[in-house]
């Protein structure tokens, strides 16, 4: 979780690889849907997983800054920064 970048990675590949399981599952008349649900919620489970950690590790630099305070130190906002970016990266995917 220190790169949600590089994790999005792999969790990029595992969503194609359902999606492209699907697919090819209804081509097959639904020959493979325990795969099917078994990668779907694979992933999920990898998403919310991903969520979670970055959540709350943001979680914890609101609480060490006091937030909402206004008179935030410069050292503090860098940590605020670098949360709020991980959770924004997390949310384009």
């Amino acid at each position: 979780m220190i790169d949600p970048v590089a994790a999005l990675v792999p969790y990029n590949k595992l969503a194609s690889i359902s999606k492209q399981l699907r697919a090819r599952n209804e081509d097959a008349e639904d020959a493979a849907v325990h795969l099917v649900d078994f990668v779907d919620q694979s992933t999920g489970l990898l998403w919310n997983e991903m969520r979670t950690k970055l959540s709350n590790q943001f979680q914890e630099v609101l609480t060490s800054i006091g937030w909402p305070k206004t008179d935030i130190p410069p050292s503090s906002m860098n940590d605020f920064e670098t949360g709020f970016s991980k959770l924004l990266i997390l949310r384009r995917s």
